[in-house]
């Protein structure tokens, strides 16, 4: 009866912390998501206006 008990307990922590451990990672992943957008155009548009001005001063456009 106590092992039952007990096992029961076990098992209800169990699925309740991965429950948990689900809604942390899909919200880990969401911001993770969002960040690494931002952070992706952040740099190619950095990286295009370098590249873009480099050209231009060579060619003798500045």
């Amino acid at each position: 009866m106590v092992s039952s008990l007990l096992s029961i307990a076990f098992l209800q922590t169990v699925s309740t912390s991965d429950e948990a451990m689900q809604r942390v990672n899909q919200i880990s992943f969401d911001l993770f998501d969002q960040y690494y957008d931002f952070f992706n155009h952040f740099i190619i548009d950095k990286v295009i206006r370098f590249a873009y001005d480099e050209y231009r001063a060579i060619e003798g456009g500045v």
